[in-house]
């Protein structure tokens, strides 16, 4: 259970992020069987620094389809945004 040494670095750190899918779903009572946690995350560049730095702590790798730290030019996230690609 990484999330119990996640969820509280993310305070921590004062992310702003939601949690969704299983592990949100299992928070408010409902039980389902879930390895990861599907996030959202705020995009601003001292958000995602402030996520990074989070993650670090407890020596877990975010996973999405681009290089989470090249997120941080506002240019990649418009272009991202603008193709409707989920990023987080």
């Amino acid at each position: 259970m990484f999330y119990l040494d996640l969820l509280p670095c993310l305070n921590a750190h004062r992310v702003r992020y939601l949690l969704a899918d299983g592990l949100a779903m299992n928070l408010v009572g409902v039980p389902r069987l879930t390895t990861d946690v599907d996030s959202v995350v705020a995009l601003d560049e001292a958000n995602l620094e402030a996520c990074l730095a989070s993650t670090r702590e407890p020596g877990l790798k975010p996973s999405v389809p681009v290089a989470i730290e090249s997120l941080k030019g506002p240019v990649m996230r418009r272009d991202r945004l603008r193709r409707g690609t989920t990023i987080v």
